[in-house]
Parts: structure tokens; C-alpha cells; sequence
């Protein structure tokens, strides 16, 4: 009985790593394919299309990851994603980057949006815009920084006025 037991839980472990598995083979291609697409442009404009790169990162982290696996899956997903990424293209892969870009897609879900902010803001200044909770003001503020030209020192400075 014991026996049966164990081999019942050690083929259900099988099936769910295969399963982690399928989802990351398909997530780390479909990752690599944007990487590689970015890296061959060599486009003038390297914020606007580093920004863009990470938000579709992002975004095909979300809906992955989110609409296949349990949450310890989820955890698993991350490492050996990060794991794969950082061996090819350095720390820029790192778990808590790819945590940033997904939330740059929850942040900012439309890519037109994305698109136009990014001609004139860094990826420096999305993450400090990544301090703001509320979207009104998170949107006044990359509004203001793209209109008035702020850099991310000078946003930073005025997220921590807002937040005090």
C-alpha cells in the first residue's frame, strides 16, 4: 500500500515537472526569439528599444506564467528562467529584472503607451516610476518627465517629495 502510494506521488511529480518544463521550454524560446530580434537591429535608438524589449519580456512573463502554474511552479519558472537568460546574455536576466519587467507590463500594459514614453524615458526612470502605487499619479508623473525632460535624478527626487 505504502509502495503504491509512493509511486502514485513520484509519477504526479514527474507529470508536473514535465508540465514546468513544456511552459519554460516554450517561455525561454519565445524570451530568446525577442533578445535575439533586439540584439540584430543595432537601432539608434537603444533605450526606446531596450525598454520595449523588457516590457514584452514582461508581458510574455504574465500571461506564461500566470495562466499555467501554481505558484511554487511560478518560483521555479523565475529560476531556471533566469537561470538560462543570465547564462547567455549576463545579469541583466537576474530573477528580481525579470520581476521588474513583468511588472512594467502590469504597470504599463498598453505598448502604445510604452512606446511613446520610451522615446524620451530611460529604463531608469520606469523603474523609479515602479515606486509609485497609485496609476493617476504614476501616469502625471511619466507624463511630466517625458514632456518636461526630467531626468531620473530629478524624478526620483520628486517621487520621494510625493511619497513623504
Amino acid at each position: 500500500m505504502i509502495v503504491i502510494l509512493i509511486s502514485v506521488v513520484y509519477i504526479c511529480a514527474l507529470i508536473l515537472n514535465l508540465e514546468h518544463m513544456k511552459t519554460l521550454d516554450g517561455l525561454l524560446c519565445n524570451i530568446l526569439f525577442l533578445i535575439e530580434k533586439s540584439q540584430k537591429k543595432g537601432s539608434q535608438r537603444l533605450n526606446a528599444d531596450k525598454s520595449l524589449l523588457y516590457w514584452e519580456i514582461g508581458r510574455l512573463i504574465k500571461q506564461d506564467v500566470y495562466s499555467k502554474e501554481a505558484t511554487l511552479h511560478r518560483i521555479d519558472t523565475f529560476k531556471d528562467l533566469s537561470r538560462e537568460l543570465v547564462k547567455r546574455y549576463g545579469k541583466e536576466f537576474e530573477i528580481r529584472h525579470l520581476l521588474q519587467m513583468e511588472l512594467f507590463f502590469v504597470y504599463f500594459p498598453e505598448v502604445e503607451v510604452v512606446s511613446d514614453l520610451s522615446k524620451k524615458l530611460t529604463w531608469t526612470h520606469f523603474l523609479k516610476l515602479f515606486l509609485i502605487d497609485n496609476k493617476l499619479h504614476r501616469d502625471d508623473y511619466a507624463k511630466a518627465c517625458k514632456e518636461e525632460g526630467w531626468s531620473s535624478s530629478v524624478l526620483h527626487g520628486k517621487i520621494k517629495k510625493l511619497i513623504i
